[in-house]
């Protein structure tokens, strides 16, 4: 919706080329997030660790996984500040509690 808003500016340069770049790996980048939370909030639905410490684990190791593939492959989203703070969130919920609930920060991308 924003880059439509951007596109109707007449006066093209050089940092409004940039902008529009940015906004639209920004978009990119917070839909691959948003993906990557809702397998966790799936995978946390298939089963629980309730004081479990070996299914703790083996759930971290899933969480691991899925938010290491994330970094992995969108790299660059430590561009953008947001998305920056969403990961170590998901982590500092999960590592005392695999079981703990991310689904709110689906909502807030």
């Amino acid at each position: 919706m924003l880059t439509k808003q951007l596109d109707q500016i007449t006066r093209q340069s050089e940092f409004l080329s940039a902008l529009k770049l940015d906004i639209e790996n920004y978009t990119y980048f917070s839909n691959a997030l948003r993906e990557s939370i809702s397998k966790l909030v799936e995978k946390d639905h298939l089963t629980s660790a309730a004081g479990d410490s070996n299914i703790q684990r083996l759930k971290f190791d899933v969480i691991v996984t899925i938010l290491a593939d994330y970094m992995y492959f969108y790299y660059d989203y430590y561009k953008y500040l947001y998305l920056l703070n969403v990961v170590p969130e998901i982590f500092s919920r999960k590592r005392p509690n695999a079981d703990a609930d991310t689904a709110d920060l689906v909502e807030k991308l």
